[in-house]
């Protein structure tokens, strides 16, 4: 073959243009192998899945390596990052529907909440959890944090549903974050979301704005029914103690006067006793000493003169009228002793 020959002038250079090609789709090859190297951070886990099974779930910090696209794929979700979830009727809806926003106001019912005796709330909750199983959470659900709203408004929905409306605006913050964190955990848990929830914070229960002025004059009402039944119940106890008081006051002179009677029977018992011991042993002179007695309280007012009978014969008793300066003056015969016989 002459040098002048084109055909052979072609022909010299494929095997340099073989080598290249070559050359270049080894360096390929190597940029894809390399591409297999990866890296996980501190608060990242590595989650490798080839041709779409888990071949490693819960890869460490650090430099690892898998085979590469499209043989593997690589997540590394963060775990120890705190995500925020907002559940219910949240402060930007509340601020479109002041601004007269008419697709939020014609959304707004879906956050509405009824409480046990059949009133509308609207209850705002924020709340917070992490990924502790990054297998779960990245092959389990489609939307984990969706997932996670839907479990809490389910746990919203069924506490209010058994609580009064007055309790739900005014203690109930508190038992239905711990709700939320125990029942919409187990459902998360059962459900295998590889998520855990941290301590809720329920921002607001409140009745819509529409019905707030209505609300409140009911609520006025109310505890102005509550004012006048505790303050009636006050003067029903201060009464029944005045009762009480006066009845055990009637109950201690009752008892004072009883013994007082019998004190006054008892002593009246011995007197006649002794009189009777006396009568007995000289009736005539006990007779006249009783009578004498009588006369003495019966007309205190009297002159009284004893008379001893003759021979042991009966005792008279003469009584004069006492005279006063004023009194005028007696005939005789009025004058004359008036005579009882002893």
């Amino acid at each position: 073959m002459s040098a002048n020959d084109p055909h052979a002038a072609a022909m010299a250079p494929r095997p340099r243009r073989a080598r290249l090609m070559a050359g270049l789709f080894a360096l390929a090859a190597a940029a894809w192998a390399l591409s297999g190297f990866y890296f996980v951070q501190a608060n990242e886990r590595g989650v490798v899945r080839r041709f779409g099974r888990i071949v490693i779930a819960d890869a460490p910090p650090g430099l690892h390596y898998a085979l590469p696209w499209p043989l593997s794929r690589v997540d590394r979700p963060r775990t120890t990052e705190v995500r925020r979830v907002e559940i219910g009727f949240s402060e930007r809806k509340r601020l479109l529907i002041e601004q007269d926003d008419i697709e939020a106001q014609a959304r707004s019912y879906e956050t509405d909440v009824l409480t046990g005796d059949t009133n509308i709330v609207k209850v705002t909750v924020i709340l917070q959890f992490q990924v502790t199983d990054p297998a779960r959470y990245l092959t389990r659900t489609v939307d984990p944090e969706r997932l996670i709203r839907h479990a809490a408004h389910a746990v919203i929905v069924e506490f209010l549903a058994h609580t009064p409306v007055d309790d739900a605006l005014s203690i109930a913050k508190g038992p239905l974050a711990e709700a939320i964190v125990k029942k919409a955990g187990s459902l998360l848990d059962e459900y295998g979301t590889g998520v855990s929830l941290l301590p809720a914070n329920v921002q607001a229960i409140a009745v819509p704005k529409a019905v707030q002025n209505a609300f409140n004059e009911v609520t006025d009402a109310k505890n102005a029914a509550q004012t006048m039944k505790h303050t009636a119940l006050q003067e029903a106890d201060s009464r029944i103690n005045r009762a009480q008081s006066d009845a055990f006051r009637r109950v201690q002179l009752a008892e004072a006067h009883r013994e007082l009677r019998l004190a006054q029977a008892e002593g009246d018992a011995d007197s006649f006793l002794k009189i009777l011991e006396q009568y007995e042993r000289a009736p005539t002179l006990t007779r006249a000493r009783l009578l004498l007695s009588t006369f003495d309280q019966i007309l205190p007012g009297l002159r009284k003169y004893v008379v001893a009978g003759k021979d042991g014969g009966p005792v008279h008793l003469r009584l004069l009228e006492s005279e006063t300066p004023s009194s005028p003056p007696r005939r005789q015969e009025e004058e004359a002793p008036r005579p009882y016989d002893l």
